[in-house]
């Protein structure tokens, strides 16, 4: 039994030692996130530079509301539920009709509930 202990107490050091360090990489600012990822989006769905140029201004201007929304959130220290209704976003309107998608429907329901 000594001698299990002995090689256990022996061995997991060296084991985890052994395994990889996770590479963090460098943090990018989330404004270079976004043309990372509108760049990635051209390469994988082979865009246009003017196709290209409209997804990385589209995802600035979601990267700024999210800056926008969390500076809010810090100073009026939202509740969960109004944090998570501010990550919808604008209502989604089906294309060719007026209607609004189904959860958003919902979710304006819930906010017209009187909040528990």
């Amino acid at each position: 039994m000594k001698k299990l202990l002995l090689t256990l107490a022996l061995t997991l050091p060296l084991v985890s030692m052994a395994q990889p360090h996770q590479h963090q990489g460098e943090k990018m600012t989330p404004e270079q996130h976004g043309i990372l990822k509108a760049k990635a989006l051209r390469l994988e769905l082979d865009l246009s530079a003017e196709q290209e140029e409209q997804i990385k201004n589209i995802m600035l201007t979601q990267i700024a509301a999210v800056k926008a929304h969390r500076e809010k959130a810090k100073t009026e220290q939202l509740s969960e539920y109004d944090k998570k209704i501010a990550l919808f976003g604008p209502p989604i309107v089906l294309k060719g009709t007026d209607e609004i998608h189904p959860i958003r429907r919902t979710i304006r329901k819930l906010e017209k509930e009187p909040k528990p």
